[in-house]
């Protein structure tokens, strides 16, 4: 995790940055890969074909027409023995890859929401609605409905706490404005302490144990904690 401000003071626009950095937190623990290598499974002739789309670190090419140029493979034979219905089997493998790309997308508008159009962001964005056109494009020619993001993959507030809980501690760059614009934010968890003490349980770690993390230093500054 990136220094987000100035030790010493938090603004407006330090708090969006958070608010953004934590929004990309919670949809990463959702997606395997950012960006990088996308499948397309297409069925013709019992013959899975694969086509791969790979980001390649925004050095991925296009043809004369502008339409992204993926590499080809065919998918083992093996793998498609025990399947009886392979349509349905591309299906649900094209599914989990749009939905990944769908993610991805989140990831990078909250980017560009947070810096700007910035030229990185930029290829990120081409890149991932050349690839979904791909994708929707088998969607349609094979009948398929358009994949959407899952309604029920939000987090409990206390495993949303828990994730941004390690998020921080195993980062090497947070600061103690960070978590505590995060974690300390008594609106939204009503009840930040027992979260803590939840979440501290749960990774097994004591206060002063946590305490020693630069960016925990201003935990219980009474050391009246009784772990």
């Amino acid at each position: 995790m990136q220094p987000l401000m100035r030790r010493g003071g938090v603004t407006s626009i330090s708090r969006t940055s958070i608010l953004g950095k934590i929004f990309r937190k919670l949809i990463l623990t959702y997606i395997m890969d950012f960006l990088g290598k996308f499948e397309l499974y297409n069925l013709t002739n019992n013959i899975v074909f694969v086509e791969i789309l790979d980001y390649q670190n925004g050095s991925y090419e296009l043809d004369d027409k502008n339409r992204i140029i993926g590499s080809d493979d065919v998918l083992n034979s093996d793998i498609l023995e025990n399947i009886d219905n392979i349509k349905q089997f591309c299906y649900n493998n094209n599914k989990e890859e749009y939905i990944r790309l769908l993610y991805c997308q989140k990831i990078v508008q909250s980017d560009i929401d947070d810096d700007g159009e910035v030229p990185k962001y930029q290829i990120q964005m081409d890149f991932i609605k050349l690839v979904k056109s791909v994708y929707k494009y088998w969607f349609r020619t094979e009948d398929f409905q358009l994949p959407l993001i899952p309604k029920n993959t939000r987090l409990t507030k206390k495993e949303e706490f828990y994730q941004l809980f390690i998020g921080f501690l195993e980062s090497e760059t947070a600061t103690e404005e960070e978590v505590k614009l995060a974690l300390y934010n008594k609106d939204y968890w009503k009840n930040p302490s027992e979260y803590i003490r939840i979440s501290k349980a749960r990774y097994q770690i004591t206060t002063a144990e946590l305490k020693a993390y630069s960016q925990f230093a201003f935990i219980d500054p009474k050391n009246t904690a009784n772990d």
